[in-house]
């Protein structure tokens, strides 16, 4: 198996199931320092900002293939309602606005995906964007329009391979 390097520790899995929630877990938390620029991991628009006090500060980005991306527990948005937004664009900073629990006082992404017709689904195919969304591969997303490209995918692969030689793996993840 492939692997990379994690950046951003996962405290949380696509419906885990944790004493302190009352329901499934609907996405994946990724452990961050409070403000750790969000940047959006493929093409889109933004399709609503909400605050509710499970979420918190949340960001919701609309794919062109249907799917929806949705950023919560955020600090700050730096975007607005209708915004288009291209693979690497700043949409906003982490926190731990929302319902939130753990170490650090709590700072984390909360990261999401809703298929075409809203229904919740694992966006763990997607945890590589997200660890990528501030280092150097994400000049390489910028040139491909969706992150379901098997071109991509291939790629991601590859560049994988080039990072295993170079940067030694302390935490790991899978790759495609």
């Amino acid at each position: 198996m492939t692997k990379l390097s994690v950046r951003y520790p996962v405290t949380s899995t696509f419906l885990e199931k944790e004493s302190f929630r009352s329901d499934a877990h609907l996405g994946i938390d990724f452990a961050m320092p409070k403000n750790t620029e969000l940047r959006s991991i493929a093409d889109g628009v933004i399709d609503n900002i909400v605050y509710s006090p499970t979420l918190g500060k949340g960001v919701y980005v609309k794919w062109p293939d249907g799917k929806t991306a949705i950023y919560g527990h955020m600090n700050e948005g730096s975007v607005e309602v209708g915004d288009k937004v291209e693979i690497g664009d700043l949409i906003g900073y982490s926190g731990n606005t929302g319902n939130v629990v753990g170490e650090n006082d709590g700072y984390h992404l909360h990261f999401a995906l809703k298929d075409e017709n809203g229904a919740f689904i694992d966006p763990e195919p997607y945890s590589l964007y997200i660890q990528e969304m501030n280092h150097e591969l994400i000049d390489i997303m910028q040139g491909v329009n969706q992150p379901d490209d098997n071109s991509f995918h291939q790629l991601m692969n590859e560049l994988i391979e080039v990072f295993e030689e170079v940067e030694p793996a302390i935490q790991c993840i899978p790759a495609f």
